[in-house]
């Protein structure tokens, strides 16, 4: 496999992932709001949605670890090159995809986990899972 058409697919799962994150963060702002109404059902209905994106986004993280045995340095060398300032500006379109991807990613991971901080913290006070 050539390393423009392992790019290819890395951003193919990329692409996948974003939109699962999305759906969770979406999920979890859904479930934050059912559980200021106090709508237990539908807590739970959410909480089993958003495990399903979770599982998903799981399966694309593996297949993108599969895709790190083609480089050289693994998972270590991909990560490096995404989190990197140069991938950003790289004359190659799938790795600049790659890495915008990843880092929008990241910033829905990090929105995402903000929204759930506060929703445990406020339901499970001081055992929450978040708790210092």
């Amino acid at each position: 496999m050539e390393e423009m058409e392992i790019w290819l697919e890395i951003a193919k799962q990329l692409q996948a992932e974003y939109r699962h994150i999305c759906e969770i963060r979406r999920l979890t702002e859904e479930m934050r709001e059912a559980f200021q109404r106090d709508d237990t059902v539908s807590v739970q209905l959410i909480l089993g949605m958003r495990q399903e994106e979770m599982n998903e986004y799981d399966r694309c993280e593996e297949k993108i670890h599969i895709l790190d045995c083609c480089f050289q340095g693994g998972k270590q060398e991909r990560e490096r090159w995404l989190k990197s300032e140069k991938s950003l500006v790289d004359e190659n379109e799938m790795k600049r995809k790659s890495a915008e991807l990843y880092h929008s990613i990241q910033n829905q991971l990090k929105l995402t986990m903000e929204i759930d901080k506060r929703l445990n913290k406020k339901i499970a006070g001081e055992d929450s899972f978040y708790k210092k």
